[in-house]
């Protein structure tokens, strides 16, 4: 059973706002990042083998909130971030990550999202930028103005967060509920109630991990069962589970402080 009770050693506090996004990245199996945006849209990446230094701080001028960002490594020999914004008046957009962030394009077929998530899908070949967004998933191509589908199944509302699931399927908190989308056949595999779903992340093959306003809900997908509620008394916003040496498999998160934690398993 996964215990999450002990507070450990970092609290990065360079944010001047609340912390909305997180996210932990490996490059090359070597190297790793956490990236991580507030509301006032400063995005930081930290080098977490270099005692978390910050790698790049990148004041992004955009009209409206950071929604979610990406960073995607080794994608034709370059490294990207991607970045949604609040509503429906822009594109999600791609910039290349080096120096000043130059932009690269526009994301066709996302103008209209209102979009809360991204995940990168690989599929014949082809990158897919995934986008849980309100009432639908919005499938695109990342570099070609293709749309792969936009998934939709009643009843709908905000799509929070999500993983993929044995490559192909998709794992995605939706108005009550955890759903598991077959994104080849583009159809829903299997279907959870829960209450309050925000961040989801993987444990193992069989356990999920989902934030939510009571704290941690760890769920056994394969039996559709809430094994254990664990109350944190703060709403959790991102959460990612993270590797470090000297304490092993651990959570990040971000509470409704603007604090970035880290907590042993």
């Amino acid at each position: 059973m996964i215990i999450i009770n002990k507070l450990i050693k970092y609290s990065l506090n360079k944010h001047k706002g609340d912390v909305e996004i997180i996210k932990y990245y490996t490059k090359e199996n070597k190297d790793e990042y956490l990236l991580s945006c507030d509301n006032k849209k400063l995005v930081i990446v930290w080098d977490i083998q270099n005692d978390y230094n910050i790698k790049y701080s990148i004041q992004m001028e955009l009209s409206s909130y950071i929604r979610d960002m990406l960073l995607l490594f080794n994608i034709n020999n370059k490294d990207y971030i991607t970045i949604s914004n609040e509503g429906k008046s822009e594109y999600t957009k791609l910039y290349e990550l080096k120096e000043n962030t130059p932009f690269i394009r526009n994301i066709y077929g996302t103008k209209e999202n209102d979009t809360n998530y991204l995940i990168l899908w690989k599929y014949k070949n082809n990158f897919y930028l995934i986008e849980c967004c309100y009432q639908k998933i919005s499938i695109n191509n990342l570099l070609e103005d293709e749309c792969y589908d936009n998934l939709d199944m009643p009843p709908e509302g905000n799509h929070y967060c999500g993983y993929l699931y044995n490559k192909n399927y998709l794992c995605v908190t939706s108005y009550g509920r955890v759903r598991i989308w077959d994104l080849i056949n583009k159809e829903i595999n299997k279907e959870i109630e829960i209450d309050n779903p925000y961040g989801i992340i993987p444990w193992n093959n069989n356990l999920s991990i989902i934030g939510s306003r009571e704290g941690f809900i760890i769920v056994n997908i394969e039996e559709k069962k809430v094994l254990k509620i664990i109350d944190l008394n703060y709403n959790l916003y991102c959460l990612k589970k993270i590797k470090i040496s000297e304490y092993g498999e651990c959570f990040v998160c971000a509470n409704s402080s603007g604090a970035i934690i880290l907590y042993s398993s």
